[in-house]
């Protein structure tokens, strides 16, 4: 069952205070997480190497195939900013809870983890575990087929976060992974927000729309499949 409006902020509350996912993640995976939360196993194939993260696929022990993230606030201000009102770590992990939440297809989060500051009031570094969304980012995906049985799980997605005033921020087609069986999930989600206020939420939406459409171009079967399935923010709603 779906859960209300007046069920998710309270949701979120205590998914902030969570640092394992149960239903991901069993107590050998967790105290094998635990170990590389800090720094990143040797055997870590790179995704990507940014000033402000480090993303890579790694195997646990078991064979489960996962994604870890880690961050690094930039400077003092960055920590403190964190440590206050949510890392961009936290942000990712409440989406992926929320999402899973309300049916929103994402890769399951298994552990987050941050080093806080000797006196508390900074975050030093965030850890991020993820299972691996196994597929093909949409970007790379041409079959009409495909792409049209995508169209019809993005509209079903699109409107469930449009009830709940979700923006993802980031729809790049290569954060929609598509697997071999053609079902989505939604990945990088360090720029979600979730119950925006109305006024906000209208705007945001807007971004997400123009982002997702602007993956193609006007003249491409994926445009013309896909150009009317995110559903126009209205004032109103």
């Amino acid at each position: 069952m779906t859960p209300t409006d007046n069920d998710l902020p309270a949701a979120i509350m205590q998914f902030q205070d969570e640092r394992v996912n149960p239903d991901a993640c069993d107590a050998a995976q967790a105290a094998e997480l635990e170990n590389i939360s800090s720094s990143p196993p040797n055997d870590l194939i790179i995704c990507k190497d940014g000033s402000r993260s480090l993303v890579g696929k790694h195997t646990l022990d078991d064979g489960t195939e996962c994604v870890l993230k880690y961050y690094y606030p930039k400077n003092l201000a960055k920590k403190i900013n964190y440590a206050l009102r949510g890392s961009r770590c936290m942000r990712s992990w409440i989406a992926a809870k929320v999402f899973s939440r309300l049916g929103i297809p994402t890769a399951a989060p298994m552990m987050i983890h941050e080093q806080k500051g000797a006196i508390g009031i900074t975050i030093k570094q965030s850890f991020l575990a993820c299972h691996l969304a196994p597929g093909t980012p949409l970007c790379d995906i041409t079959d009409e087929d495909v792409l049209q049985k995508v169209a019809s799980q993005l509209d079903m997605t699109f409107t469930t976060m449009a009830s709940y005033h979700i923006s993802h921020g980031d729809l790049k087609a290569n954060n929609i992974i598509v697997s071999n069986d053609g079902k989505i999930r939604f990945i990088d989600l360090d720029g979600v927000t979730i119950m925006s206020p109305k006024k906000k939420w209208i705007e945001l939406h807007k971004r997400d729309q123009k982002r997702f459409l602007k993956n193609w171009s006007s003249d491409s079967a994926a445009y013309q499949i896909f150009k009317d399935i995110i559903p126009p923010a209205q004032p109103s709603a």
